[in-house]
């Protein structure tokens, strides 16, 4: 235990000092290209908090060295000790998370040597943790520094812990104890914790937490955020909350964001609203059909001009967006060609390209369509209607010229919903563009109806 803790003192200062340095530019030394950053004052202020964190720790690692024996705790003891008072560096992980939370008596913030102490023995003190965080007569400070530490990967699957960040979510004095408790839910949470939060959304306390919980729901509910949405907009007793769902709505897959607009269009006017304002933003012949379909039965004029300007949008596909991939080939193979997908830069890494497919069929093999430059496709992944992902295909993409990339696989016994083309734009300089894809299998072949992509050139 001691030579751990000595470990852990030296990672404390070492890594601030190193934090310190790097906010320091090297005399002389200049950046490859103009970047933008904090002006020098921003910089100095920077440096000297991090001086300030150092010297604070120091000082603690210092306490700790200078006092070979422990001051015993009495009953009679009325005043409160300093927060470094130990005999040795022996201590079980126990302890210093009582010395943590004594730190916090009169000091804001509390010690950063024993917050660092805490987040090293974390995975110990997962079941104290729990305890003092679910503790509402614990200090709140404390309590949202439990809440942040609480964050760790290592403890996922730690449902006393998850049930006592729910409760800290639900208390939210302050509210800083709430954002915090979100945050490492959304780290360890899963499906059960994003149906939990799905029934405390609309008993928040306050528009923060209720705007945040949404990122976190939306989240856990990958990659089918639209579903979340439809529950919640089921469940939200307010026009302005239903609304807010509405604005939310993910443009793939078109028939799970349907789920959400459709009920939006007969629903009060702000959320009608809302609804035609978000169908702006999205693209597919699914939403310019529903457009027309809306239009049909809507009466008031504000709503119809919006829904004039998404029909205008829908009708209109920008250049290089994902959704020129829709449908059969219509671009030349040899040469850079709007008609195609292409990422928002040329050589920027692993990029993706998701087509949709109704009705979900059965699959055996994909064409890609390769245009401008090939050769980038190094994995496939299907998705079915419930968002189960499995992968089709990797590898090298033989493809040396511009042209169609037959890929072949065992036939699935599963529907395919979904197909997730990545690329590995830095294998060859250029564009790497995508004009069509077809899927093919025994339930016979079809072209994408709706597409989705990680970027693309000239997107705002």
């Amino acid at each position: 235990m001691r030579s751990a803790l000595l470990v852990l003192c030296c990672v404390c200062v070492a890594g601030l000092l190193a934090l310190a340095f790097r906010a320091l530019r090297e005399p002389g030394a200049a950046p490859a290209a103009p970047v933008s950053g904090p002006e020098p004052a921003q910089d100095a202020a920077r440096v000297a908090a991090l001086e300030r964190e150092l010297s604070a720790i120091r000082a603690e690692v210092d306490a700790l060295r200078q006092q070979p024996v422990a001051r015993a705790r009495t009953s009679t003891e009325s005043a409160p000790r300093p927060a470094a008072v130990p005999a040795s560096l022996d201590r079980e992980p126990a302890w210093f998370l009582r010395e943590y939370e004594r730190s916090f008596e009169g000091r804001k913030g509390g010690s950063t040597y024993f917050r660092l102490a805490v987040e090293a023995f974390v995975v110990d003190l997962a079941p104290a943790l729990a305890r003092r965080l679910a503790d509402r007569a614990a200090d709140p400070d404390f309590r949202t520094a439990l809440a942040t530490i609480a964050g760790d990967r290592r403890l996922a699957g730690e449902g006393a812990l998850v049930e006592a960040l729910f409760a800290a979510l639900l208390d939210a004095r302050p509210e800083e104890l709430g954002l915090a408790a979100l945050e490492s839910l959304g780290i360890l949470g899963g499906a059960a914790t994003g149906a939990g939060l799905e029934k405390a959304w609309p008993s928040l306390s306050s528009e923060a937490l209720r705007e945040r919980a949404l990122v976190v729901i939306l989240d856990l509910a990958a990659p089918e955020p639209n579903r979340a949405l439809a529950r919640l907009f089921a469940r939200a007793a307010k026009p302005s909350d239903r609304a807010r769902l509405v604005a939310r709505a993910s443009p793939d897959p078109a028939a799970s964001a349907l789920e959400v607009l459709r009920p939006a269009s007969t629903d009060e006017e702000t959320v009608r609203v809302a609804a035609a304002e978000r169908l702006r933003a999205l693209r597919g012949p699914a939403f310019l059909a529903f457009v027309e379909e809306w239009l049909g039965y809507e009466r008031v004029e504000r709503v119809r001009r919006l829904l004039g300007a998404a029909r205008e949008e829908l009708a209109r596909v920008p250049n290089y967006a994902p959704e020129q991939a829709i449908g059969p080939p219509d671009a030349v193979a040899g040469q850079d060609h709007p008609k195609a997908w292409a990422s928002s830069k040329a050589d920027m890494g692993l990029q993706w390209l998701e087509l949709s497919y109704a009705p979900p069929r059965r699959a055996s093999g994909l064409r890609i369509h390769e245009v401008c430059v090939a050769g980038a496709v190094v994995r496939v992944i299907g998705i079915d209607a419930q968002g189960t992902e499995r992968e089709l295909w990797s590898g090298a993409d033989p493809t040396s010229t511009p042209g169609v990339f037959a890929l072949d696989f065992a036939a699935t016994a599963w529907a395919v919903a979904r197909v997730r083309i990545v690329l590995d734009t830095d294998r060859a300089a250029g564009w790497n563009e995508i004009d069509a894809v077809e899927l093919v299998g025994p339930d016979g072949s079809a072209w994408a109806t709706g597409a989705a992509a990680s970027s693309w050139y000239g997107q705002r």
